[in-house]
């Protein structure tokens, strides 16, 4: 009995496996005109339950800020071409940075003589040396035109960086023809700057009573400046008529430029201070107090002032 039992309710467990396994296939065998009947009316039932929510409309402003808006630029061409068409790209900017070539080409015309002198410095620490003991006044004339022109144009490239950088929020505070003020607002920092370490040099020597030290020091970052100015001043003058917006062959030799002219007046003035028998502390104060510090505090001030 016991066995009959069981084989009856293994045949019932096998009976209801197939009945199982036929729903299966005729379920999988179902058109696909039934699966989107029953798939719709499913949908139907939730859209019963679930309530009805209205879209939320957010404004820029609610979402990034009040200072937020939507902008008109397309796409990476588009916002390359507004870049370019900021503070910089005026004809007022485009005459200053032409006016300036104009000076210098008349300078190097006026010092035709002067000027390859000027560029021998590069020979020997001898020739620099014979520079220090002349000092004539035309030539130091000519230094002197030089460094301004060096000023200037690198005032007027500085503007063209800044525009680059921040040049939308510079065009929020000043309007186009308030951009020739920042050339001689640039021109007149850098010259605050010049201003500063001469009276840190002058202070110096009369403190530990070697004026023509530092008279000679003072001279030789003339002379390299001058050097540099020479140099520069036609590419930093291109680069800010180039119009352009990211890093190019351009930027790369000016970055080479000040690099070489650079490690030339570290290694002069470092000459220097080794001739005179100094210690190397103080040719590291040197840089540290007046050629770092406030080139490294005008960067900063304008940092937090536009950034």
């Amino acid at each position: 009995m016991v066995q009959e039992g069981s084989a009856q309710s293994i045949a019932g467990v096998s009976d209801v496996a197939d009945t199982l396994s036929k729903m299966l296939v005729n379920s999988v065998e179902l058109p696909v005109s039934a699966i989107d009947a029953h798939a719709d009316s499913v949908m139907r039932a939730v859209d019963g339950i679930l309530p009805v929510v209205d879209t939320l409309t957010v404004s820029p402003e609610q979402m990034f800020g009040p200072a937020s808006y939507i902008s008109a630029v397309g796409g990476v061409g588009d916002a390359v071409a507004c870049a370019e068409s900021l503070l910089a790209d005026n004809l007022i900017f485009k005459i200053a940075v032409l006016l300036c070539f104009a000076g210098y080409c008349v300078t190097l015309y006026m010092y035709r003589q002067q000027t390859p002198a000027l560029l021998s410095v590069f020979r020997s620490k001898l020739y620099v040396d014979n520079l220090l003991g002349e000092r004539n006044y035309t030539f130091d004339t000519f230094l002197n035109a030089a460094v301004g022109l060096g000023i200037l144009a690198l005032s007027l490239s500085g503007i063209r960086v800044a525009d680059i950088l921040v040049g939308a929020r510079m065009a929020d505070v000043l309007s186009e023809w308030a951009v020739t003020l920042l050339a001689p607002v640039v021109w007149l920092l850098l010259g605050v700057i010049f201003a500063y370490q001469l009276v840190v040099l002058n202070a110096s020597g009369a403190i530990t009573y070697s004026q023509k030290f530092v008279s000679d020091l003072r001279y030789l970052r003339k002379v390299n400046f001058s050097v540099a100015s020479v140099l520069l001043t036609p590419l930093f003058l291109m680069y800010a008529m180039s119009g352009q917006t990211g890093f190019s062959a351009l930027s790369v030799i000016i970055l080479v430029v000040i690099l070489g002219v650079g490690v030339f007046h570290l290694e002069r003035t470092y000459l220097l201070f080794v001739d005179e028998k100094i210690s190397k502390l103080y040719w590291f104060l040197y840089l540290c107090t007046v050629e770092i510090f406030p080139v490294t505090l005008l960067l900063l001030s304008a940092r937090k002032f536009f950034i």
